[in-house]
């Protein structure tokens, strides 16, 4: 990154930045969402990244890159990873998320456990009650299985209310 580059992406560009073109997309997920790879010092790093096709919706982008960076730290939803802008023009194209690499609720066959039902609803009542956010889409394809803990973590799509 150059001196100009620097000045415009602020002093915590390298923490919460990225460019489009240093991403190499793996797989796409879904539609406007690839799973990505990147350098992080001596390492590669894994990540979701979601995206508009249509400029105009932006404004999603930029209200979920919100929601998530207020949620930042909280285990019951995927972490925020970095924004993604556009090398020449610097505009925001998406976000990335943390990769869950154990898959969905919706592909899951394996035992319902009760305690799952419980973080669900406590989540839905935290986002609820500490942040005045309604979950807008609680289906088993937005819930990923944490491999190493068996955690259940909530894939946001939410909007204000109140």
């Amino acid at each position: 990154m150059g001196d100009q580059e620097s000045g415009l992406l602020g002093p915590n560009r390298k923490e919460t930045v990225i460019f489009r073109s240093d991403l190499k997309e793996v797989d796409r997920l879904d539609i406007a969402t690839d799973l990505v790879e990147y350098s992080r010092g001596n390492t590669i790093k894994q990540a979701v990244f979601k995206y508009t096709l249509i400029q105009t919706r932006v404004e999603n982008v930029w209200r979920e890159l919100h929601i998530l960076k207020a949620l930042r730290g909280n285990k019951r939803y995927v972490p925020f990873d970095r924004i993604v802008l556009d090398e020449v023009t610097h505009n925001i194209l998406g976000l990335t998320t943390g990769y869950i690499a154990g898959g969905t609720l919706e592909h899951y066959r394996g035992t319902f456990y009760f305690r799952w039902l419980k973080q669900l609803t406590d989540a839905v009542d935290e986002l609820n009650f500490r942040y005045g956010l309604m979950h807008q889409d609680l289906a088993p394809r937005n819930i990923l299985i944490d491999p190493a803990s068996q955690e259940l973590l909530d894939l946001i799509s939410t909007d204000q209310h109140g």
